[in-house]
């Protein structure tokens, strides 16, 4: 039976998620693996267009911490699987102190994302130089957590074909706040079917 958006909303800290694309069966040399869900975000465009679930889920060997994120709009919907690269604050240099260097991912004005982005994504046998373009930017994004975090963020979504071993070719940076005191997540990833990954109660 086909598998629709009911199949991956609704679930809880605690609950599990079930993988079983090539890179976690090459990762764990296992056909399928189980990840605890360890934290639930929901991003919501500001006019309803979209409403994105993000499921944190934490590896059972190391407790890297990597999220699924389920991508809506009415019934049509879109599954990734992301991992951050950084989580950092922004800041405005102060008398000597250095720019921050997460600057560069912003507009020279500090008011947006930038177009486009650049990184080093380091493989299993080499770095890769790796370009991303913007996709879209999301203002005014509603966001609320399992940890009690709410307010308003913004998206940025951004892909590459550049060589990157083939997991990395999304981008998603969340921005909360501004560039003074502004926070800053970058995950990188790739979509999974949905074949791929099982959702259960516990």
């Amino acid at each position: 039976m086909p598998k629709t958006i009911a199949d991956f909303s609704g679930f809880k800290v605690g609950d599990i998620v079930t993988l079983s694309d090539m890179q976690t069966m090459e990762e764990f040399n296992k056909m399928s693996v189980d990840f605890p869900i360890v934290e639930v975000r929901q991003y919501t465009e500001p006019n309803g267009v979209f409403k994105y679930i993000g499921y944190i889920i934490e590896s059972p060997t190391d407790q890297q911490h990597l999220m699924i994120l389920v991508k809506t709009m009415g019934t049509d919907f879109e599954i990734y699987i992301f991992y951050m690269d950084t989580g950092a604050p922004l800041y405005k240099a102060v008398g000597n102190q250095e720019p921050c260097p997460l600057y560069c991912l912003l507009t020279e004005d500090l008011q947006a994302m930038a177009k486009r982005i650049e990184a080093n994504i380091a493989g299993k046998t080499e770095t890769f130089a790796v370009t991303w373009d913007q996709q879209t930017e999301t203002f005014g994004v509603q966001y609320e957590d399992t940890t009690g975090v709410e307010g308003i963020c913004t998206l940025g979504e951004y892909f590459t074909n550049d060589k990157n071993e083939g997991n990395n070719n999304f981008c998603l940076i969340d921005w909360k706040g501004d560039a003074i005191k502004g926070f800053l997540e970058i995950w990188y990833g790739c979509l999974i079917k949905d074949h791929e990954i099982k959702m259960f109660h516990r």
